[in-house]
């Protein structure tokens, strides 16, 4: 007789950066005032090229709701960009509606948890983060 229980939330999951985000990073940099790090699709791709599985998107139902862009150098990491939103314009069936400033908290701490872990695996041994988390 007690009230059912919701469906279970969506689980923030982590994955690899690919060029086809483009768009996904250009909302999110237009909708966070975040500096557009590669203005075109074809840097991106170079970049990804050049710092391969360093870069993610957190992701919460197949919307994208954020991105860390990483590189390295030899044994330095640097962690140049996390940008997350949970205010986008998604459509109204969306999963990851409604806005969380908790949700945008939890996306970031994935991202740099994701991306630290990532250049540890790549064989730096010293990770800066360049941004506040």
């Amino acid at each position: 007789p007690g009230s059912e229980p919701g469906p279970p939330a969506l689980a923030l999951r982590c994955r690899e950066l690919l060029q086809q985000d483009f768009e996904a990073l250009e909302r999110l940099w237009t909708a966070t005032s975040a500096e557009h790090l590669f203005p075109s699709q074809e840097l991106l791709s170079r970049h990804l090229a050049a710092n391969r599985g360093l870069s993610f998107v957190s992701e919460r139902g197949g919307q994208v709701l954020g991105f860390s862009i990483a590189g390295a150098a030899g044994p330095f990491g640097i962690i140049r960009q996390v940008v997350a939103s949970s205010s986008l314009p998604f459509p109204s069936s969306s999963p990851a509606s409604p806005s969380s400033p908790a949700l945008e908290q939890e996306a970031r701490a994935l991202l740099v948890d994701c991306t630290a872990a990532a250049l540890r695996a790549a064989g730096c041994t010293s990770v800066e983060v360049l941004v506040p988390c």
